[in-house]
């Protein structure tokens, strides 16, 4: 009877532990005991791209777009907790702001703008004299969704998210990745077992950031006029013909004509034939077309000239002129030069390329023409000239001589 009970004790134990062995095995199937999340979990967080621009140049057209993969899992030490490697890093969704949803990366596009439409157009916000008072930054936001995450205890949960992206005239952040930590806790009630996000952070190596920095280093192109020769005239406007190619539509270049004329009136003085009627005007600012081009004519006198900010590599320009009836020549010599280029004492001859690709961020082209023009003096006309009014000067003076000499004669 005895041993009947312990016969009996012994199957109903094993049957609990089967049955418990069995809970156990529909729990990890499942991967949590947890039945979601909580309603007031956060679900989204965000980080920051910022353009860092040149006060002189505008927004150019550019995109970068970045990934989250799961980080590497951290153990735990007597004062930290452990770091779990992220779960379904694929399903994490991506908002740019004012664009479309994508899961498991997104791209962050900057249309070619000024400061001033992209904010209305663009979603972008300006913020001015940063970095410093040479800059100022464009800023726009990657929104990050996890709500369709399924985490499956609490802790913290170790993401990567890695930029990519390669854009003519822009310097990529020297680290391109940035370690995202999602904090889950137990949010459990009595009726229900739930877990919530509590808390991000984000971090540049170990420091905590805001998200990824960019610089806009782009080539600058100067051009000029000088004019040479005794019968050069200084104040003569000539007629400049600037194109620009390989742009991406709808870039905005920035011209500074301070060292020029911004108007031109139809005729400024005798010496100047090519303004067109009603007078010019030296633009301050080119758009580039649907196919990315861009031409402007431009006016100089001697020693003006004209800087055209934002080219980037890739890009190509020309400029011509239409020289008229003077000799011209491309480039313009140290003597006539305005420019201190190399930072050593004197100017530096302007020996750029007039017509050229450009091959380097952040390069500046000082390039221009020299117009020359002199007069032959017709030598042969004037010693004839001179021979008669010798000629003439000795005869008179020989008609008074001897005028003199006969009357000296007639009162002796």
């Amino acid at each position: 009877m005895i041993v009947r009970r312990r016969k009996n004790i012994i199957k109903i134990f094993a049957t609990f532990i089967l049955a418990v062995s069995m809970v156990g095995t529909t729990v990890n199937a499942a991967g949590s005991s947890y039945s979601g999340m909580a309603a007031d979990s956060v679900a989204t967080t965000s980080f920051t791209k910022d353009l860092e621009i040149p006060n002189d140049c505008n927004i150019p057209g550019c995109a970068f777009s970045f990934a989250i993969t799961a980080g590497s899992p951290v153990s735990g030490t007597g004062t930290s907790f452990p770091i779990n490697a992220g779960i379904e890093p694929d399903k994490v969704k991506f908002t740019p702001e004012g664009d479309a949803t994508t899961k498991g990366s997104g791209t962050i596009t900057y249309l070619p703008n000024t400061k001033a439409t992209a904010v209305a157009n663009d979603y972008v916000t300006i913020k001015e004299k940063t970095p410093d008072d040479d800059h100022y930054t464009a800023q726009k936001k990657m929104t990050l969704d996890f709500s369709g995450v399924t985490f499956t205890k609490p802790g913290v949960y170790r993401y990567i998210i890695t930029e990519s992206g390669t854009n003519s005239g822009i310097i990529n952040d020297t680290v391109n990745t940035r370690t995202l930590d999602v904090y889950v806790e137990d949010a459990s009630t009595a009726t229900a077992k739930k877990l919530k996000i509590t808390n991000y952070l984000l971090y540049k190596d170990t420091d905590k950031s805001t998200g990824f920095q960019n610089t806009i280093d782009p080539s600058t192109l100067i051009f000029g006029k000088e004019v040479k020769g005794n019968q050069g005239s200084l104040d003569k406007y000539f007629k400049y013909t600037l194109t620009i190619e390989g742009a991406l539509a709808g870039t905005v270049f920035n011209v500074d004509v301070s060292a020029a004329d911004t108007s031109i009136s139809e005729k400024p003085n005798a010496a100047t034939t090519c303004i067109p009627a009603g007078g010019a005007t030296n633009a301050t600012s080119l758009t580039a077309d649907s196919n990315g081009t861009v031409t402007a004519d431009y006016y100089l006198q001697d020693g003006q000239y004209i800087t055209v900010n934002g080219l980037t590599v890739r890009m190509s320009y020309e400029i011509t002129e239409d020289e008229e009836d003077y000799t011209s020549t491309e480039g313009i010599s140290a003597e006539d030069s305005p420019f201190n280029i190399d930072g050593v004492s004197g100017n530096d001859a302007l020996t750029g390329k007039t017509s050229d690709t450009i091959t380097t961020d952040g390069s500046v082209i000082y390039t221009g023409f020299t117009n020359t023009r002199r007069g032959v003096v017709p030598t042969g006309v004037l010693l004839s000239i001179a021979g008669l009014v010798v000629a003439a000067i000795f005869i008179v003076a020989g008609v008074i001589f001897f005028g003199i000499r006969s009357r000296r004669k007639y009162e002796e």
